[in-house]
């Protein structure tokens, strides 16, 4: 793109209005009071208002616009017809201090008139540089009616585009082949005026290519015998619109058709003449384009983008991971802590279930059997239970002096339930040692005390065995 023209409306805030003003809000209202209860955009020779609002003025006002341009440029405004004024306004303009080209004002009896060309800065009459710039419009009124719409110019080269409207193919402002995003092909030429370009050959193309979500196009309307013409939206199906015929003479800047809701992008329409050379010929005044605005050209953001197949992980900011992390890190410190406690709890069970066996045997009536029991190591000697009656535990195991019998402080504990739970299985064991204890058979008992190692033959036909006990050397009755 080298440059653009864009379209500044009357309600641009760059604007700065002096003077006499009021502001119309719709001129496509019926019952204006400004135009006698008619609407100004249906009594006009020249097309719609450019956003339907104008700026008006009965008196002496000033507008001041300062911009960044070429310096070429033109200012439009409505001239109400509907009105005989005595003496028509003065419009008079200058550029950075140097007047403009300026025009007199088209008036049509009983009618408005829109799109009204009131000043041009063109290679013409040079005295500016492409820059910044300052352009002041002067009103000068007796009895008449003026009203300001719009300013068009053109942008520096590579422009960089912001929703802004862009207007193409006005001839009125420059030559219409100097718009870089409008191109004729063959079969197209100028009007008399050359404020337009016209074609009565069929098939003849125009094409506009631009980054926009819309485009509409505003063309003469010049004799009774309707005509047709299509355009046709990224080489999509050709859609067709009417050029009507009209009696009432030359109709300019009537809007023709428009295309929207274009996504964001590079488009290009073409428009063709599909009508014959006795109908209506198509004759293109200008087209206007809403560009993309700068979030709308931004690229994908990374989060936006799509995920790679296969994984569906959300991006995250940079504070949700954080703190997704960290609720990470508390659960495994939380879990492990947990398991740690309970492992503990299990371990310390296990541990005090082996000693209260040990204890339980050692307590426990031996088994008088001719085999007796055998040494396993460090002086350790294990008996066997008595097969004729249940053991006998006098007292309940101690704690140890190590320790390792006590159980874990419950402060240490993440949860109550798993305690609870060892307390009620050591209370069945109390339980159940108690109840043996009580069911078994009184009866004294005479010791034989081994002072070697034990191992010997049995007199049983001496005593009674079931009185007679063999204990290791150092016993000592509890």
């Amino acid at each position: 793109m080298s440059t653009v023209w864009f379209v500044v409306d009357d309600t641009d805030p760059r604007l700065s209005y002096s003077g006499s003003w009021s502001f119309v809000s719709n001129t496509g209202t019926s019952g204006n009071p400004v135009d006698n209860d008619e609407d100004i955009d249906e009594m006009s020779m020249t097309g719609p208002a450019f956003n339907r609002t104008l700026h008006h003025t009965t008196g002496n006002g000033t507008i001041s616009f300062r911009f960044n341009g070429s310096s070429y440029l033109g200012v439009y405004g409505t001239i109400d017809g509907t009105v005989a004024p005595t003496q028509l306004p003065s419009i008079r303009c200058s550029l950075d201090g140097a007047d403009t080209t300026f025009f007199n004002p088209v008036f049509h009896a009983g009618f408005t008139n829109n799109n009204n060309i009131a000043c041009r800065a063109d290679p013409v009459k040079p005295g500016s540089s492409p820059g910044e710039h300052e352009l002041i419009i002067n009103v000068t009124n007796i009895d008449s009616d003026w009203f300001f719409d719009y300013i068009t110019y053109e942008s520096l080269a590579n422009p960089v585009l912001d929703g802004e409207v862009l207007q193409a193919g006005n001839g009125e402002t420059t030559n219409p082949s100097n718009y870089s995003m409008l191109t004729f092909g063959p079969g197209w030429g100028p009007t008399t005026s050359d404020s337009s370009t016209v074609t009565a050959i069929q098939g003849s193309e125009a094409t506009v290519k631009f980054n926009g979500t819309s485009l509409s196009l505003y063309g003469n309307l010049n004799g009774s015998i309707s005509g047709a013409a299509t355009y046709t939206v990224d080489a999509q199906d050709p859609v067709s619109f009417s050029l009507p015929g009209s009696n009432s003479g030359l109709l300019q800047k009537q809007h023709l058709f428009t295309a929207s809701n274009f996504a964001a992008g590079e488009h290009t329409v073409v428009v063709a003449f599909d009508g014959t050379a006795e109908g209506m010929p198509l004759d293109i005044n200008y087209f206007l384009v809403n560009s993309l605005t700068e979030v709308q050209q931004a690229p994908p953001s990374p989060s936006s983008s799509s995920t790679p197949t296969g994984s569906a992980i959300p991006q995250q900011t940079d504070s949700s991971s954080r703190q997704s992390h960290a609720g990470l890190i508390v659960g495994v410190v939380s879990g492990a802590v947990i398991a740690l406690a309970m492992g503990t709890a299990v371990i310390w069970w296990v541990r005090r279930s082996k000693r209260l066996k040990r204890q339980e045997i050692l307590h426990a009536t031996p088994f008088q059997s001719e085999t007796m029991g055998r040494d396993v190591g460090l002086g350790s000697i294990i008996y066997e239970k008595h097969s004729s009656g249940p053991s006998s535990v006098t007292n309940p195991p101690s704690e140890l002096a190590d320790g390792d019998s006590r159980p874990p402080s419950p402060a240490n504990m993440l949860t109550m339930k798993l305690q609870q739970r060892l307390i009620v299985i050591r209370d069945q064991i109390e339980h159940s040692r108690r109840q043996s204890s009580e069911g078994s058979i009184r009866q004294h008992q005479m010791l034989t005390v081994h002072t070697d190692s034990g191992l010997r033959g049995v007199e049983q036909e001496v005593l009674d065995p079931g009185l007679i006990l063999e204990v290791p050397p150092g016993y000592t009755p509890e």
